[in-house]
């Protein structure tokens, strides 16, 4: 699930506000990216790949200076209980390289946290509008790869049921590998046993893990993403996973 934070300024805003923004004219070292040129970039690149986007989310700071979007995307691979993501970052006021990240854990954050399964970054400097079609277009290459991996891994997860027993001690190895908090073991096991959604429903490591990501909330949004990746490390690992 794509997450975008706000809360050091930034506002969301809609695409049409995105590419009323002027961008400033360069220096003899900085050449700055227009916004929504990265972003159709972008677009057209994940289309060429197969991929639709079903939900963007846009958000401006500084007076447009700053650019944060995370677009959900779509493609035969996808499931209806996940989805790939990517987020986008770019600056106007030398703040931060242009960037791009990708994969079914990212976080795009104003205040600079910004993290994905795959990541490219490119500064500001001359060439930069030329070569974002490369960095897109690499991205993009990457992300099939990663995507097709972690499919294969999430349908592993399902087909391995796991007992109670099993259960309880995956809890407690998530925390030792600090992917959970102690205070959420609670929670974790009555979301496992009284599980919301008929998806969960199946005891399998697939709804085990959304168990121990379904309260969210609970934690600093910062640390989720750090968490995710330390929870997909421990299923792989139950799942013999590790080398595949």
């Amino acid at each position: 699930m794509s997450k975008m934070i706000l809360h050091t300024g930034a506002q969301r805003v809609s695409e049409e506000e995105v590419r009323a923004v002027i961008t400033p004219p360069p220096t003899a070292t900085w050449y700055p990216l227009n916004h929504a040129k990265f972003l159709d970039e972008t677009k057209e690149q994940l289309g060429a790949a197969g991929f639709d986007v079903v939900r963007e989310q846009h958000a401006l700071a500084r007076a447009g200076d700053r650019y944060f979007s995370v677009l959900d995307l779509k493609n035969q691979q996808s499931q209806d209980d996940y989805s790939w993501v990517v987020g986008l970052r770019n600056s106007h006021d030398q703040a931060f390289s242009a960037a791009i990240a990708g994969g079914t854990r990212v976080f795009v954050c104003d205040n600079l946290a910004f993290s994905g399964d795959e990541m490219l970054q490119r500064k500001h400097t001359r060439f930069a509008e030329r070569d974002i079609k490369f960095l897109t277009s690499q991205l993009v290459g990457r992300l099939g790869a990663s995507f097709t991996k972690t499919a294969a891994h999430i349908e592993a997860y399902k087909s391995r049921e796991i007992s109670a027993l099993e259960a309880h001690h995956l809890v407690i190895s998530a925390v030792d590998c600090r992917a959970v908090l102690p205070s959420q073991i609670p929670n974790i096991l009555n979301r496992w046993r009284h599980p919301e959604f008929e998806a969960f429903k199946p005891r399998n490591v697939w709804s085990f893990m959304n168990a121990c990501t379904g309260g969210g909330a609970e934690i600093v949004q910062q640390q989720q993403v750090k968490r995710g990746v330390a929870l997909h490390g421990l299923f792989d690992g139950f799942c013999d996973l590790l080398h595949n």
